[in-house]
């Protein structure tokens, strides 16, 4: 099994979630997580978006329908 396999298999074999950034998130770090969130949503997952820090101003958008915990 290669590893995309086990990722899918993990994934599909799991409910629940967390998503989480590194300590002062950059977009890149926001882009990533948020997709992975959304991707997981999609598939009826229960997930939850984790920071310790204040969402940038410039991406709160981003985050409008998001309870982060």
């Amino acid at each position: 099994m290669n590893s995309i396999d086990a990722i899918l298999k993990y994934i599909h074999g799991s409910d629940d979630f967390v998503v989480t950034s590194h300590v002062n998130p950059d977009g890149d770090n926001i882009g990533s997580t948020l997709s992975i969130y959304y991707f997981l949503k999609q598939i009826n997952k229960n997930v939850y978006y984790v920071m310790n820090d204040e969402m940038p101003l410039n991406m709160q958008f981003l985050i409008e329908n998001i309870n982060i915990i």
